[in-house]
């Protein structure tokens, strides 16, 4: 087997017991067959054996990741260190083991060893300036009843309805959310509605009057009212949004968005609606979609996905994590296409990919976090034969 196919296969097999590893420390469910697979992988040799186990010693794991960023520059390490170790633990943080799972699963010279250069084909000097492109981050806007829109605080991560106003999550009040000479009565609470936008590299949490949490990933929006009526609870989204709807009063809750109406009581669940299709994917509860051009009904279970095309729907059993892992901080891929990472990554790192040929028929499974660069996230990928270029700031050019 040629020394580049080799590379690749041993990448792909790091990159799919890493992710098995951070979700086993993590508690997270594996199936009975990546449960074999992972104990296989544990007996097949000392130094993986060895691996897992480190994986539990935070100490290690710290030094492991500062010796990998020091190979960089001393700066990676100071920012890695303000986000993720200005705070003592009692135990490992996700983001923490999942960086260090990556960093060591992917070296070229061992599981346990000091960290070794991968074979990557994207040159170093292109990595270097695609490095500079940092992720997105808690971006948003807030339109308050046709008004604002008002820029949202970027150390913040969401927003609360409370009465006649909104706020942060800590209680601070958002400058220009409120007219202080204007008194609302609950009825006319209804008709005030906000609109919380995302732009493309942004994200933004929202909690409603009742209590429901709102995840909006980037280039999204939510248009919701101050205050739900007795009847029912409707919202509309554009983009893709995550919900833990609270079952307060057990008023139904309706999602609307440009092709279909969702209807729940109380459950958590993903609506991605970016493109012309429409997926909605059901993590706990039960939901109810209609598509609005054949006015057709479909219920779904947990662990399903419908998918709405124009006039059609249909239904699929998924990985949820595949589909709602953004909301908790990482990439998830699946065999997913070259075409789709590279439009999350565009999503995420507010750039634009532009093919010069044909778009490269590869697949990626793994994990990683969205808090990586994006050439780090470029460097985890390993494209291998494929050639990628940064141009005029932010352009990616695949050839």
């Amino acid at each position: 087997m040629p020394q580049a196919n080799m590379e690749n296969q041993k990448f792909k097999e790091s990159y799919y017991f890493a992710g098995l590893i951070r979700r086993k420390i993590q508690q997270q469910f594996l199936s009975p067959q990546e449960e074999e697979a992972l104990n296989a992988w544990c007996q097949k040799s000392a130094a993986n054996r060895a691996f897992y186990e480190r994986m539990l010693d935070e100490e290690y794991l710290t030094q492991s990741v500062k010796r990998y960023l020091s190979t960089d520059t001393n700066h990676r390490w100071q920012e890695f260190q303000t986000k993720h170790l200005h705070k003592k633990r009692s135990k490992v943080s996700l983001k923490l083991i999942w960086s260090a799972a990556a960093i060591l699963l992917l070296s070229g010279i061992g599981l346990w060893m000091t960290i070794g250069r991968m074979p990557y084909s994207v040159s170093e000097k292109v990595i270097t300036r695609i490095d500079d492109i940092m992720p997105g981050g808690n971006l948003a806007t807030l339109t308050i009843d046709g008004k604002g829109p008002i820029e949202l605080d970027a150390s913040q991560s969401g927003v609360i309805a409370r009465g006649e106003e909104v706020v942060y999550y800590d209680g601070t009040h958002i400058s220009g959310s409120k007219d202080d000479d204007e008194k609302n009565t609950p009825k006319h609470l209804q008709e005030v509605y906000y609109t919380l936008k995302t732009p493309i590299g942004g994200t933004y949490q929202a909690t409603l009057s009742d209590g429901s949490r709102v995840w909006l990933n980037a280039n999204s929006t939510l248009r919701y009212p101050a205050s739900f009526s007795e009847k029912e609870r409707v919202v509309e989204v554009t983009g893709e949004v995550y919900f833990e709807v609270s079952k307060k009063g057990y008023h139904p809750f309706r999602v609307r968005s440009k092709a279909q109406d969702i209807v729940v009581l109380g459950t958590e669940f993903n609506v991605n609606a970016y493109k012309d299709e429409i997926k909605t994917t059901l993590v706990d509860g039960r939901v109810q979609v209609r598509n609005l051009q054949s006015n057709l009904t479909y219920n779904l279970v947990p662990g399903e996905q419908s998918i709405v095309r124009s006039k059609e729907t249909g239904i699929e059993r998924i990985n949820t994590e595949q589909y709602v892992s953004w909301k908790d901080g990482y990439f998830y891929f699946n065999k997913t296409p070259f075409k789709d990472v590279m439009e999350q990554l565009a999503l995420w790192y507010n750039v634009e990919v532009v093919y010069r040929g044909k778009v490269p028929q590869e697949t990626f499974s793994g994990e990683m976090g969205r808090d990586l660069t994006l050439g780090e996230a470029l460097r985890l990928l390993n494209m291998s034969a494929i050639q990628i270029h940064l141009r005029d700031g932010r352009k990616l050019v695949v050839n």
